[in-house]
């Protein structure tokens, strides 16, 4: 009976600590409200043109839309200017910011409290420094060791690592983790200050309706972020988590898959979809497992735990903000310098084919579309690249395209262009036979528009 007891004790911990229900609790009510009254920027509105389209009838729908709220945005800044109103110094979201440390200080401390709750509530001893031979929590004594540093250092290149595999592949899972993490980090720190394309006259529209943030400030802040988020995560999950499951199961098995699972589960979000709770969940219960293995290897030592997971989240932030402000900056450049004589004819045939429904802001969108996600930055996309950018484009739509018939378009319309090549006797070796130039992206996109499913 007395078993019975602990164990029923132990459920509701364990549910407390891991289910995102936590979240309906007044701090976490406060907090989700806020950030929904952030709301979610449309990319190409206020940071980047990488915009999700949001349940329009056409992508003409929402680049009308788009203008009349850039119209206003720009009468507003104007009559703020005229009143002596300026806009913030830097692009940092204040209250973005302030809401995640209050995240990771709720967790932090409702994890506390309720550990020191159902170990007094099981007559257990409170003093995890000393449990089972899970290990220790902190040293109480001081410790200058440089061991423990490298050793979180060394910890976090294998995460990184895979991290970097799952962000390149065109897998559409690993895409919408990845494209959420960009919205996140671009709401978080803004659009960075690039001098050169300020000074481009060609460029009419960049980084003139937002503040922009320098590199060294998002650096400071992915810092204090992954900081945070390292402390406080590595003191719940391999701190406070496992030394109780410990007390209850002695099973250091148990205790190292139990509190790698509960990491995976406390990531779940309810504003995501199923797919993307899926990929974080698998993903943060390995990485869970991993920081458990350096927690048990190191004796019991959680400070290489916590500087291997603020490393890795500070990779993911910088990372992530540097290499989407480097692409939008070659995308809005190569938009205005970079179309040759033959795009702009193509460009026009596309415009007459569509009719009325294609307007010039939707080509011009489309454009920088392309651009953005050409990452090997020469003129054309890999089949990786269209699918990453496709899955982008309908990542809200209620149909999206089939892989097949994306591949089908592929294959077509280099196909085409390899016998017109032919048929020409033109001989330009500028464009691989396996990527799309830019007008063929523009129809493919159009194509999946129209018809997103492979007949």
């Amino acid at each position: 009976m007395p078993q019975l007891r602990k164990c029923s004790l132990l459920l509701p911990y364990l549910l407390w600590i891991s289910l995102p229900s936590v979240k309906a609790f007044p701090l976490m009510k406060a907090f989700n409200q806020k950030y929904q009254q952030l709301g979610h920027y449309s990319p190409i509105e206020s940071k980047t043109f990488l915009h999700v389209i949001d349940y329009t009838e056409s992508i003409d729908d929402f680049v009308s839309d788009f203008s009349s709220k850039k119209r206003d945005l720009q009468e507003k800044i104007t009559e703020n200017l005229k009143n002596g109103i300026h806009m913030d110094k830097n692009g940092i979201h204040m209250d973005s910011v302030r809401l995640t440390v209050l995240s990771q200080l709720f967790l932090l401390s409702s994890a506390s409290i309720a550990t020191a709750i159902i170990l007094a509530s099981s007559g257990l001893t409170i003093d995890i420094n000393t449990v089972f031979g899970w290990g220790k929590l902190y040293d109480t004594q001081p410790n200058l060791d440089i061991v423990p540093v490298i050793l979180g250092s060394l910890a976090a290149v294998p995460v990184i690592l895979a991290g970097t595999l799952a962000s390149r592949s065109d897998n559409r899972d690993f895409a919408l983790v990845n494209f959420s993490t960009m919205d996140m980090v671009i709401n978080l720190f803004g659009r960075r200050i690039n001098n050169n394309l300020l000074n481009d006259e060609n460029v009419s529209d960049h980084q003139t309706l937002q503040p922009v943030t320098p590199a060294s400030l998002a650096m400071i802040f992915s810092i204090m972020i992954a900081s945070m988020s390292g402390i406080c995560e590595e003191i719940v999950f391999r701190g406070f988590v496992p030394s109780t499951i410990m007390q209850y199961s002695h099973s250091l098995e148990f205790t190292l898959f139990s509190q790698a699972i509960l990491f995976g589960l406390v990531h779940i979000s309810p504003k995501v979809s199923q797919v993307e709770n899926k990929v974080v969940t698998i993903s943060q219960t390995i990485i869970g497992f991993w920081y458990g293995i350096v927690y048990l290897l190191t004796g019991g030592n959680i400070l290489p735990c916590i500087i291997a997971h603020s490393l890795h989240d500070m990779h993911i932030l910088m990372k992530t903000w540097m290499e989407m402000n480097d692409q939008m900056d070659y995308a809005e450049y190569s938009v205005s310098n970079k179309l040759t004589r033959a795009d702009k004819i193509e460009l026009s045939r596309i415009q007459e084919d569509a009719g009325s429904k294609l307007s010039f802001e939707t080509l011009d969108f489309l454009q920088k579309f392309f651009y953005a996600f050409d990452y090997d930055r020469i003129g054309s996309l890999s089949k990786s690249d269209v699918h990453k950018a496709s899955f982008y484009a309908f990542l809200n739509d209620r149909e999206e395209p089939d892989k097949e018939k994306i591949d089908n378009l592929f294959t077509k319309l280099i196909s085409t262009r390899l016998k017109t090549d032919e048929t020409q006797n033109n001989n330009d070796d500028s464009t691989s036979p396996q990527r799309l130039e830019l007008t063929e992206f523009i129809r493919l996109i159009l194509d999946l528009r129209a018809n997103p499913k492979s007949v």
